[in-house]
């Protein structure tokens, strides 16, 4: 069984491709490390759907703004991702204030490890 569902892919798609623009939406440039060649196999024929891309990577950027905002004015806030796959979300966000605990499904835990190790 694969644990990694192709919607995972092709958010993450969506998101590599938008922070590969001059005008990124939600700058999410950790999004390429996790897009190998099933990822990508599974993200190509999503390229030209621009509307459903769009409101993807505009989703995540009013999510993101609203928790950046919450965490700002509490720091101590928590923020728990729940088996949320590719999500970078706490790399991404207050790194100077948020300390993120996530929640993975087993399969996905080693190599998400392997992929964010470095950063």
């Amino acid at each position: 069984m694969n644990t990694i569902s192709n919607t995972a892919f092709y958010c993450c798609g969506v998101r590599m491709e938008d922070a590969e623009r001059n005008r990124s939406v939600c700058n999410d440039h950790y999004a390429k490390r996790f897009m190998d060649e099933r990822g990508m196999k599974i993200f190509e024929p999503f390229t030209s759907e621009t509307m459903p891309n769009i409101s993807n990577i505009t989703r995540r950027r009013i999510i993101d703004d609203f928790l950046n905002g919450e965490i700002r004015k509490n720091k101590n806030i928590n923020v728990i991702t729940i088996g949320a796959g590719f999500d970078t979300r706490p790399y991404r966000l207050a790194r100077e204030f948020i300390q993120s605990l996530s929640l993975l499904v087993a399969g996905l835990l080693r190599g998400r490890i392997n992929q964010m190790q470095y950063l």
